[in-house]
């Protein structure tokens, strides 16, 4: 596989923030395959032989983590456990299946782009948090 332990170690960060929150619902917005789509095609230079070899990788990937995301229960963790479960081998095998049509520099860039959507994610994440606590620390600093 191409750039197998960059990728796994994204899709394993991407697959934990994802199924995180344990009190409500994580606010994960998911991409339309069009936006996704073209995304891609900006970011990797995708030709247009690979753009259709890709669509239906890729919408197929968005409807099944819609439905995964849309199936567990905020705070029931097997539920929550089971998704991550099923986000981690639903990653897998979309990354397998564009290994298929992606050069390695593309696969590259491809994982550059989860690395920069996890990074964006956790910051959103750490806002939301800040903004509950009043941006306060809690403890006995000095």
């Amino acid at each position: 596989m191409k750039s197998l332990p960059l990728i796994t170690i994204l899709a394993t960060m991407l697959l934990l923030t994802a199924c995180s929150s344990h009190q409500q619902r994580p606010e994960i917005k998911i991409p339309t395959p069009e936006q996704r789509l073209y995304t891609l095609k900006h970011r990797l230079n995708l030709s247009d032989e690979q753009l259709e070899q890709i669509t239906p990788i890729i919408e197929a990937d968005i409807a099944e983590k819609s439905k995964i995301m849309d199936s567990f229960e905020p705070g029931d963790r097997e539920s929550m456990q089971t998704a991550k479960k099923k986000m981690e081998n639903l990653e897998w095998e979309t990354l397998r299946d564009l290994s298929d049509h992606l050069s390695d520099a593309q696969m590259e860039a491809y994982s550059d782009l989860l690395k920069e959507e996890e990074d964006a994610r956790k910051a959103q994440m750490k806002e939301r948090r800040r903004g509950k606590s009043g941006g306060k620390r809690r403890g006995g600093g000095f």
